[in-house]
């Protein structure tokens, strides 16, 4: 059995080939962020507005890309800031990137109170995020259980 490396074991990295990990990690978060948006619009209490979904869908793709680009860098240069922080310099990493791109993509804004909502909306993310990643983590170690 292959053994994972560190950073793959905490669920930063999800294969060790970047552009696979790359495509896994959009998938997650397209996955993720449907409903995320629609959990808080059920409740009536709408975190964003959006033009249509197509809009979404190109907003989540490019802050993937941003998100992985910076995480890698910061990952590769200053990893022992994220340990000592434990992981709060994500959290507030991919809360910047998630505002600094409503100002790439017109199409999703965040409504009035921007920085409750966008806490709010990386909050959610992230945990829905982890446990879909925890999810597909188990279900590539069973995976790995049947071949061998």
């Amino acid at each position: 059995m292959k053994k994972k490396s560190f950073l793959e074991s905490l669920g930063l990295f999800l294969h060790p080939k970047f552009e696979f990990h790359l495509l896994i990690e959009l998938v997650i978060n397209l996955v993720t962020v449907v409903p995320v948006i629609g959990l808080f619009e059920l409740f009536e209490y709408p975190l964003v507005t959006y033009a249509n979904i197509i809009g979404v869908i190109i907003y989540i793709v490019v802050a993937t890309f941003l998100m992985e680009s910076l995480k890698v860098y910061i990952l590769r240069h200053f990893i022992n800031y994220i340990f000592k922080s434990k992981g709060i310099i994500l959290f507030i990493i991919y809360g910047l990137i998630f505002y600094l791109t409503t100002f790439l993509i017109k199409d999703l804004m965040f409504n009035k109170n921007v920085l409750l909502n966008l806490f709010i909306f990386t909050v959610s993310f992230l945990i829905l995020k982890i446990l879909l990643i925890i999810v597909y983590q188990r279900l590539q170690t069973n995976k790995r259980g049947e071949e061998e």
